[in-house]
């Protein structure tokens, strides 16, 4: 009888990380087409993503969470200490919907970057701007 409720209860985890990912990802969702919305009518896109993303590290977090990474990595490839990660780089780009958190199960969070950012060419843009992360793209 227990491994039924222990199945019961690990399938309710399952349901409720997958609904969690889907609730982050309506947020974000709504959140860049506010921005986008309110954008629409500037010069430039990537401009309004470098106003945020306004120096090497915010945006080699970008490049690298193109694919999900947790903030330890996040903290090793920035050669940032983990307890300044979050105010650094995570919380800014997670405030500009650049950034989204994504909860895998039996893992830490990891962030992924907003998916609008492969449509309007990014990474080649930031590349352009800092030659130096051409080695991560």
């Amino acid at each position: 009888m227990s491994g039924t409720i222990n199945e019961k209860v690990e399938q309710l985890s399952d349901d409720i990380i997958k609904i969690k990912n889907d609730l982050n990802i309506v947020k974000a969702n709504t959140q860049v087409s506010a921005n986008l919305l309110s954008i629409l009518h500037g010069d430039n896109i990537l401009e309004m993503v470098f106003v945020t993303a306004k120096n090497e590290k915010l945006c080699k977090a970008l490049v690298l969470c193109k694919e999900p990474k947790t903030a330890k990595d996040l903290c090793e490839n920035l050669g940032i200490k983990a307890p300044n990660i979050r105010k650094q780089i995570i919380d800014k780009l997670i405030d500009a919907s650049l950034l989204t958190v994504a909860d895998k199960k039996g893992q830490r969070e990891v962030y992924r970057r907003a998916l609008y950012l492969d449509m309007i060419g990014f990474d080649q843009a930031a590349v352009k701007k800092y030659p130096n992360l051409k080695e991560t793209i």
